[in-house]
């Protein structure tokens, strides 16, 4: 989401420095950052329980120092979890009730999906098959609002029955004693698919798509070049031309320290995500190979 601002019609400063697209606030950002902490310590405490029996798991657990504090860990991230998502709803309410910001919740500069995101998923595929032209894609693309709502439906569904299995006592005053085992079923199985989502999913449009590896760097700095900005959304661009660059506004570029960082941090996420992902998609694989093996004899 944007800062209402007016670009600066100029593609240099006055000493001759490049400008680029400011995309994400500070606070946008951090928010993301609590994100990515928040899921890695609920991946990397939370699947090796799901996978006990399997000696991979067992070695994480061990670095970790013991299931006891892995169970800690993971309730603080689960804590951490409820922070962000607080955090962000805080922000939309000032934006919408404080601010009175036009687009929230609906256009092209809102990330609740539109008729076009259909139409731009099969320009994409026919795009992608046989060639022709791209879609010409607005502020929020058809896979970051995917994203975005499968993150939602995952944290709704992870929350509730990580809460249930937090506080068993509570929630059987309230609820029959099967809901215990329910949650911790769907609990496991919906980490699991969050997990290969983000890594395998998420992780190639945020990092191992050609122009973007290690990292896409606009979730680090805030900041996008006007190439990228004129190849990736291109919709957007002319919108904001046309309404006299409203919405938008130009700043100098990050340091390269800042995005040397990012790029290093980048790639060693990459690293742990689908090193953890393999581990996963081997042991539910040859789980059922095992289970086939006995249905059969």
């Amino acid at each position: 989401m944007s800062e209402t601002a007016q670009i600066q019609t100029p593609a240099h400063s006055g000493q001759g420095e490049e400008r680029e697209i400011l995309r994400l606030s500070g606070y946008q950002r951090f928010i993301h950052l609590l994100v990515v902490i928040a899921f890695f310590i609920l991946t990397f405490t939370g699947i090796p329980l799901k996978f006990h029996d399997w000696a991979w798991a067992k070695l994480i657990i061990q670095a970790l120092g013991g299931y006891e504090v892995a169970r800690y860990l993971h309730r603080a991230g689960a804590i951490l979890t409820f922070l962000y998502i607080f955090l962000y709803f805080a922000e939309v309410a000032y934006r919408f009730i404080i601010k009175r910001e036009k687009g929230l919740f609906w256009g092209p500069d809102s990330i609740i999906p539109r008729v076009e995101d259909i139409t731009h998923v099969v320009q994409m595929v026919i795009w992608f098959l046989i060639g022709g032209k791209r879609p010409k894609i607005d502020r929020w693309a058809y896979w970051e609002k995917f994203d975005f709502f499968a993150e939602a439906w995952g944290n709704f569904l992870l929350g509730l029955t990580g809460l249930i299995l937090w506080f068993p006592a509570f929630f059987t005053r309230l609820l029959p004693g099967f809901a215990i085992g329910m949650s911790t079923i769907i609990h496991g199985i919906e980490a699991s698919l969050a997990v290969c989502f983000i890594f395998f999913i998420h992780f190639f449009n945020a990092h191992l798509r050609r122009a973007k590896f290690p990292m896409d760097m606009v979730i680090v700095t805030g900041r996008m070049s006007m190439q990228e900005f004129e190849e990736d959304r291109p919709a957007e661009l002319e919108r904001v031309k046309k309404d006299n660059a409203l919405f938008w506004h130009q700043v100098p570029p990050a340091s390269p320290a800042l995005a040397k960082v990012g790029k290093t941090v980048g790639l060693i996420l990459l690293a742990l995500g689908l090193g953890i992902s393999v581990c996963i998609t081997y042991s539910v694989f040859f789980d059922w190979i095992s289970r086939l093996i006995r249905f059969i004899s």
